[in-house]
């Protein structure tokens, strides 16, 4: 893939936040009218899910345009562990979101209730699977182009919603044809479970570049290839490497 300048990167990172927190909020909005008219828990376990989203995409707006700042004399090496950080913050966040889920699907499994205007709750699901999945498709163009770790945290959070949304849908559809209102917390739970992994997932990933961790052996072993075929270059030892946000350092 061909590498992007600066400039270019920096603008693609900018719009993906932007659009990610305008696409939060729409979708905060509807799941909120939908989980009111509905009761459903499962409902309620993506709108939660939406909220933690919200918040972790203005944390991404704020930390993308951070890291942006170019190296000064107290930051020599810029300001690219901003994104980490960020993506840090994202996953106390989403395993935060996640354990409250379960204490809520652990009350409505021990209550169940009757589901209301289940044919709204539908509705609010479709809309929201299809604005998730241009968000989706438009941040993994964004994540491939720039490597940027905050903006594909981002994506796996939605990525994730795309499959609660489904799971909410069939609960919606299965309480009011069949009445079994076990389904609507067990689809909750499922949708608990996915986001304490997601949290697990980002706060692996941003925790290995603050931690300097090495580039992946595949990134090596390309390095070794480019300097070794350098005419004059006849070996070399001892190399160390590490990400900062976007930038590698070796």
């Amino acid at each position: 893939m061909q590498p992007l300048n600066q400039d270019r990167r920096n603008h693609l990172t900018r719009l993906s936040t932007s659009v990610s927190v305008m696409s939060a909020s729409f979708l905060v909005i509807i799941k909120l009218v939908a989980w009111i008219m509905t009761g459903s828990v499962a409902v309620l376990a993506s709108l939660i899910d939406t909220i933690m989203d919200l918040f972790s995409s203005m944390i991404s707006f704020i930390a993308i345009r951070y890291s942006q700042i170019p190296a000064d004399n107290d930051h020599r090496f810029g300001h690219g562990k901003a994104e980490p950080l960020a993506a840090l913050a994202q996953s106390g966040f989403t395993f935060a979101s996640g354990i409250y889920l379960l204490f809520e699907v652990g009350k409505r499994l021990q209550n169940p209730i009757l589901l209301e205007k289940t044919y709204i709750g539908i509705y609010v699901m479709i809309i929201s699977i299809l604005a998730t999945l241009c968000l989706v498709a438009f941040q993994s163009w964004v994540s491939k182009k720039t490597q940027s770790v905050l903006i594909k945290a981002d994506t796996l959070h939605y990525k994730g919603d795309l499959l609660a949304n489904f799971g909410v849908i069939i609960a919606l559809v299965v309480s009011e044809v069949y009445k079994a209102y076990w389904l609507d917390p067990l689809i909750a739970l499922l949708i608990a479970l996915y986001i304490l992994k997601a949290a697990y997932l980002i706060f692996k990933e941003a925790f290995d570049m603050l931690m300097d961790k090495e580039l992946s052996d595949e990134e090596r072993t390309t390095i070794k290839k480019i300097v070794l075929n350098h005419i004059e270059v006849y070996g070399f030892h001892n190399l160390r490497t590490r990400q900062s946000g976007a930038n590698s350092f070796l």
